[in-house]
């Protein structure tokens, strides 16, 4: 074989595993996909002695949100530290200015120009779970 590498979408993988080993040249890596992990446990097994380091991970569907917001500016985004009279006053100065900036854009018809990106996780997670398997055709000894 000749293949550098072959990847199985299968039903039944363990059924493809004989002829897929001869299509693969010695080294090469040898992946299936499979919904189930009995159909995962089956695939493993034809492997045998025919393959080396062998793994499974688990691929789990998760939807991230991603949206656009305005950004603060570096000094109202940042955390302040509370307690003495010149930092509350600092801050609030801060924040009013800041307010009174977007007053004057909102009349201006502007837009804040500085965005930032958030993400975070969907707030249910639709979908299922599926096994990759990866392993690499041994080479033979001489």
């Amino acid at each position: 074989g000749g293949a550098d590498g072959i990847f199985l979408d299968l039903p039944e993988p363990w059924t493809a595993t004989e002829h897929a080993l001869r299509k693969l040249r010695p080294d090469g890596r040898l992946c299936s996909y499979s919904p189930c992990i009995e159909q995962t446990q089956r695939f493993v097994k034809t492997l045998s002695d025919s393959c080396h380091s062998v793994t499974t991970i688990e691929v789990r569907l998760k939807e991230f949100c991603v949206d656009t917001l305005p950004a603060l500016p570096m000094e109202i985004s940042m955390p302040f530290y509370y307690g003495t009279e010149k930092v509350d006053k600092a801050r609030k100065d801060k924040v009013k200015a800041e307010e009174e900036r977007k007053k004057k854009e909102a009349e201006e018809g502007e837009q804040p120009k500085r965005k930032k990106i958030r993400t975070r996780p969907a707030a249910e997670m639709r979908g299922h779970t599926a096994f990759l398997t990866f392993a690499t055709k041994s080479v033979p000894l001489k």
